[in-house]
């Protein structure tokens, strides 16, 4: 099984999606933004290889969002 250990800060949520205000996902009370682009790549990444995610930062203790 492959297996895809994610943090989402820096990998989705970059400097660049924050500077730009894209709106993602909440977060608590404030907008996350994620960069389009890199979820692209991560969506191909993970269609390709058929890998499973688990989520290593603090976002899986927020799974509804």
């Amino acid at each position: 099984m492959k297996i895809i250990f994610l943090d989402i800060d820096g990998v989705l949520a970059t400097w660049w999606s924050y500077k730009n205000q894209r709106p993602g996902s909440i977060y608590g009370r404030r907008i996350i933004p994620f960069n389009p682009e890199c979820v692209k790549h991560f969506n191909t990444l993970i269609e390709k290889t058929g890998a499973k995610i688990v989520v290593s930062s603090t976002w899986r203790l927020y799974p509804k969002h």
